[in-house]
Order: structure tokens, then sequence, then C-alpha cells
């Protein structure tokens, strides 16, 4: 009688020993599928990230530095891009304009009558939707759409400021170019400047009480597009012809930062002193902190299965060995080797397994998306209530640590991990059913019939 067939024999046999050991590995192989399935899924989840989200850094003047100045322009821009590494750019400039026709919300030049209340601060972007406000959701654009380098004449204003002034999408503002003496009084330059509205945006955020000026709180920001505003800075003073306050560049992975900057301090040409270099990859760490953590545990909890596995097969198997004494005895006496009976056990469980194994599949596929972002949910993170930050700036934008927190990861069962958990399934418990055997396979035939009588 051959090894399957003593095998299959004993399987129908011992049917609740049977059930027993389909049960342990049925729950070991869901466990493992869901795990590694859990740990791939945070994988690709920070992946997607670091091409999604990245990180960036900004280019700005070193307000410390006192030598001659480099200024920020196209050309320098695009020696920054050629080093490589760089998805995209932001050009950013900032100017101060009156807007007579709008009402601002009210701060303290208003209460002071002063003819200040009616300015406004203008941002300018070549992409808006990289500007720090929206991308560390200080800022949450809600209607229309963000600004783009081609752009003439547009412009984002706040949910605020539209409400006070019933405007809409489509509509259009106008601002004058304001020019303050000496003295501190001010006049208009007799430039006028016309924007259509493209976008709304609301605030996140809420500023700190006191006497703030109208053109410092965030309901009263204008955004506008890159071009209108170089006009705007031209027409104040020719000398800024080309010239921009800020750049940020953005990487294709926000893991090469480092290396990005340290080929852009290297182009020779620039006074790389007398700039600022602000590297700002906190939004892609935030996201991808409580993926690379369940992707640590999960490796840990797959290894303390694997682990468990061994241990408590191991035990189960050689009690269940030391009820087969007789049979194995016999087996012996009539001549049938002991590498035949260790391959007998051993396939036993190889059965099992393969038995558990399929239907472990569909059941770990439906277990580990829920379990996944269960274990995300519990990760622990960073915290911050964005109804309660508090915002105090100038040109910064507020730190929203919990914008880009990743709440969820799709997992699903791929044929490659359940190959991958059969295989050290497999292993497991063949290691387990080895390990049984030797209880049994060292003693002698005539020392197994002593000790059963």
């Amino acid at each position: 009688m051959g090894a399957a067939k003593r095998a299959f024999l004993y399987l129908t046999r011992k049917r609740s020993k049977s059930i027993v050991l389909f049960l342990l590995l049925l729950v070991l192989m869901i466990l493992a599928v869901s795990a590694v399935s859990i740990g791939n899924a945070a994988k690709d989840a920070a992946a997607n990230l670091r091409r999604t989200l990245g990180g960036y850094f900004k280019l700005e003047d070193n307000p410390e530095y006192s030598g001659k100045r480099e200024v920020i322009t196209d050309s320098l821009i695009e020696c920054i891009i050629g080093t490589g590494g760089i998805k995209s750019c932001n050009r950013m400039n900032l100017e101060y304009l009156l807007v007579p026709d709008l009402t601002l919300e009210a701060g303290r030049f208003a209460a002071e009558g002063d003819e200040k209340a009616q300015l406004a601060r203008f941002l300018g972007n070549s992409d808006s939707s990289l500007h720090e406000y929206f991308l560390l959701r200080s800022f949450d654009l809600i209607e229309g759409r963000h600004l783009k380098p081609d752009d003439r004449g547009k412009a984002i204003i706040s949910r605020e400021l539209a409400q006070l002034n019933g405007l809409t999408v489509g509509d259009r503002i106008s601002a004058e170019l304001y020019v303050e003496n000496l003295n501190g009084d001010g006049s208009t330059a007799g430039s006028g400047y016309v924007w259509e509205i493209v976008g709304i945006f609301a605030a996140n955020t809420v500023q700190e009480g006191g006497m703030t000026a109208e053109c410092d709180m965030v309901n009263n920001f204008i955004f506008a597009d890159m071009e209108s505003m170089m006009h705007v800075q031209i027409d104040r003073n020719a000398d800024n012809a080309g010239k921009y306050r800020q750049a940020s560049f953005f990487a294709e992975d926000p893991e090469q930062l480092d290396a990005i900057l340290s080929r852009v301090y290297k182009t020779a040409g620039v006074n790389w002193e007398s700039f600022e270099f602000n590297v700002n990859d906190k939004a892609y760490q935030n996201a991808v902190a409580p993926l690379q953590r369940l992707g640590s545990y999960t490796g840990l909890f797959l290894a303390v299965i694997l682990g468990v596995g061994i241990a408590l097969l191991s035990l189960i198997l050689t009690m269940w060995m030391r009820d087969r004494m007789q049979e194995t005895g016999m087996f012996l006496s009539m001549g049938i080797k002991k590498i035949s009976l260790i391959g007998q056990h051993m396939l036993e469980v190889l059965v099992i397994l393969l038995l558990a194994l399929a239907v472990s599949f569909p059941a770990a596929d439906a277990v580990s998306n829920a379990a996944g972002n269960r274990f995300l949910e519990v990760m622990p993170r960073e915290e911050a209530d964005r109804e309660e930050k508090h915002l105090e700036m100038f040109y910064e934008p507020v730190d929203l640590t919990e914008a880009y927190n990743a709440d969820v990861v799709e997992v699903t069962v791929s044929m490659a991990e359940f190959i991958t958990v059969s295989f050290f399934g497999v292993l497991v418990s063949l290691t387990a059913a080895g390990i049984a055997s030797v209880f049994i396979m060292r003693l002698k035939p005539k020392d197994i019939l002593s000790a059963m009588s």
C-alpha cells in the first residue's frame, strides 16, 4: 500500500482530527494571506503617494545675506529644472492693490478710517493648485478651477469676499495700483486692472483676534494669474520686469529632494548664498508614515503567524503521533521504510492544507480590506483640528499636518500573493510534520511494541 493511499484512508477514517487540522490551517492561511495583502497594499499606496503628492522646495531671498543679490528669473528657474528630478514649478509674486469697488472684510484700517482699508493682497501664481495654501489645505477650492500658466486676467477669491460683494464665478473685479507716499498717504498711479473670477476658495483656518490689517486677512486674499501680476509689477517699477519673489519646485520623488538640492548647489554661475531653499515634504511624510508603520506591523505579524503556526502544528501533530504508535509499529514491522511513513504524514497535512488554501483565498479577500483599513485607523499619527487651527502668517501658510494623512488603502488579494502564502504554508506544514515525525521515527519497531504493551 502506497503512502498516498495510506494518507487518504487515515484522513477519511479520522474525520474529527482532519476537521480540526483543516480549521487550524484555514485560520492560519487567512491571517497570512491578509497580512501579505495588507502589507503589499500599504507599499503600493506609499508608492502612489510618492508619485502624486511628492515634496517640494521653495526658492526665495535670503534675508540674512548682505552681498550682491541674485534674483529669481525664468532663466534661473529653467536652470534649476534642468538639474533633473523636478516635475513642476509654481512661480509666485505678491502685490498690494486698491480695490475701491469691493467691500473687504473689515479690519484695523477700517476702524481707523484709513484708506488702506481698501488694500487687498494679490497673490500671483503660475499654478495656484501648487501654492502652499492649497497644498497644505489651509484653503480649499470649492467652486470653479485653479489658475494655470496660460491664464491672463483671471482670479480666485474667497467665499466670504464673494458673499460680501454678491460675486460668483464669471464675474469681474477691478483694482488700481496704490503708491504710498513718504508721509504715509497713498495715491493711485493711474493704472487699473480687471480680472475675471474663475474660482472661489474657502479658508480652513481662523485668524487670531485683534486688529489685523485688511490686506493680511485671509478672506481678503485674491489669487491672480502670473502674467497679469507681472504687468502690475512692471507698472510699479520697471526694474522688476521678469523677477519673481518666490518659486516652488516639486520633485518627481520626494525621497530624492536632498539629491536634487545637491545638484542645484553644484550648478555654476549662480550665487546660491543669496537664496534660501526651504524644503517641505511634510505632506508626503505625514501621509506615508502610517502606511510605513502598517507595512512594518504586517511584516511582523506575518513572521509571528509563521512562527506560531509551526509551533502549534508541531505540538498538535506530535500529540496525535503518540496515538499512532501502534499503526507506526505495525507498518515498520511490515517492512515499510521510515521515510515512506514520514512522507505519508507530510502528505496528510498537505492535502488538508490545499483544502484550507482553496477556502482561504476568497475569505482573505473579504477580510483583508476591512482589516487593513481598521489597522490604518488605529495607527498613531499627528493630530490636528482643522477647525481650531489658528493662522498667524504674513506670506507663509499655516501647516495643517492632517491634510494628507492616508485614511484608506485598497486591499485586494492577487494570485501572486496567494502563491507566496501557499509556498510559506507548504513550508510550515512540512516543517511541522517533520518535527512531529521525529518523535516516533527515532524509535525502533520493537521499542514501539514494547511501549504499547
